[in-house]
């Protein structure tokens, strides 16, 4: 009976985390599309994608980093729709920001699949 509850909840766990990660990826794709278009504004995309992303499992390759990129994108539209930066700069600081990640990624990868990650963000949004 134990093992029939433990094999329940682990499936149920498994299946609350695939749905999480197909929420995220659905968003960040659907929620693109609607900010380049005008029809949401780039800060709510990447809260949207900030707020997906961190329900997700933990365990997920480069989520540390892919948190960290999307708060310094909050940060960067947030300044772009109020006035503080231009459309160039915006553009300028996200590409800055992708290849950041990236390296970090890159870096967090050559360590090793072992190796964790930590999360350690601080919002003020």
């Amino acid at each position: 009976m134990k093992l029939l509850v433990l094999v329940l909840l682990i499936l149920n766990l498994t299946a609350c985390s695939y749905y999480q990660v197909k929420e995220y990826e659905t968003w960040t794709k659907e929620g693109k599309l609607q900010a380049e278009h005008g029809e949401l504004k780039w800060s709510e995309y990447y809260k949207g994608c900030f707020s997906r992303l961190a329900a997700t499992p933990n365990r997920m390759d480069g989520k540390s980093f892919d948190l960290e990129h999307l708060n310094k994108m909050i940060g960067y539209s947030l300044d772009f729709e109020s006035g503080h930066l231009t459309a160039s700069e915006f553009e300028e600081k996200g590409r800055l920001a992708e290849i950041e990640r990236a390296k970090g990624k890159d870096a967090n990868s050559a360590l090793g699949k072992g190796a964790s990650e930590r999360i350690n963000l601080q919002t003020t949004y």
